[in-house]
C-alpha cells in the first residue's frame, strides 16, 4: 500500500460528530423525562429515549472514527455521492421529529418522520414506505402502551385512540 495514496473520509468523522453530539443532546433531554406516578409501569418512561441516545452517540462515534482511518484515496474520475447533503436533510427531517414529537404526538409525528426519510432515500418505493411508516410506530404503539404499559405522547390524538 505504499504506492498507493491513503486518504481519509473527513465527511464521516463530521457526519459521526454530530450524529455523536445530537444523540449526547437527546440523551440529556430524555433523562429529564419525569418518572411516571403509577406503579403499573414494568419500565420508566426515560429508558427507551434514554438508550436511543446512548445508541446514537455509539454509533455517532463509530462512524467518526471510521472516517479517520487511512483507506485508499478514491480515484478521482469517480463521481460524487454527495453524501453530505443526505446527512443534512437526515438532520433535518430528524429535528422536525423532535420538535413536533410531543406537541403532534408519537403515533403522526413517527409516521411522518419515517415516511419522509424512507422517501427521502427510496423515492420510488412509495408504496412500501407507507406500510413501514404506519405499521412499524402501531407495532411499538402497542408494545409500549399496552404491555409495557408506558404511556407516549398522544398529541393531536388525544381522546381519539382508545
Amino acid at each position: 500500500m505504499t504506492a498507493e495514496k491513503l486518504g481519509r473520509k473527513p465527511a464521516d468523522t463530521v457526519a459521526g460528530a454530530v450524529v455523536a453530539g445530537v444523540g449526547a443532546a437527546y440523551t440529556i433531554v430524555a433523562l429529564q423525562t419525569p418518572p411516571d406516578p403509577s406503579s403499573a409501569s414494568v419500565i420508566g418512561p426515560a429508558v427507551f429515549p434514554t438508550l436511543l441516545g446512548v445508541l446514537l452517540v455509539l454509533g455517532g462515534v463509530a462512524v467518526a472514527i471510521g472516517g479517520l482511518r487511512l483507506r485508499p484515496a478514491r480515484a478521482k474520475a469517480e463521481p460524487a455521492q454527495n453524501g453530505g447533503w443526505r446527512l443534512w436533510v437526515t438532520v433535518a427531517i430528524f429535528g422536525a421529529y423532535v420538535i413536533a414529537f410531543i406537541p403532534v404526538g408519537y403515533l403522526l409525528s413517527t409516521v411522518a418522520f419515517l415516511m419522509g426519510v424512507a422517501s427521502y432515500f427510496s423515492p420510488h418505493k412509495w408504496k412500501s414506505n407507507l406500510i413501514f411508516a404506519i405499521v412499524f410506530p402501531l407495532i411499538v404503539l402497542v408494545v409500549f402502551e399496552y404491555l409495557l404499559r408506558v404511556p407516549l405522547p398522544e398529541g393531536l390524538l388525544a381522546g381519539v385512540l382508545p
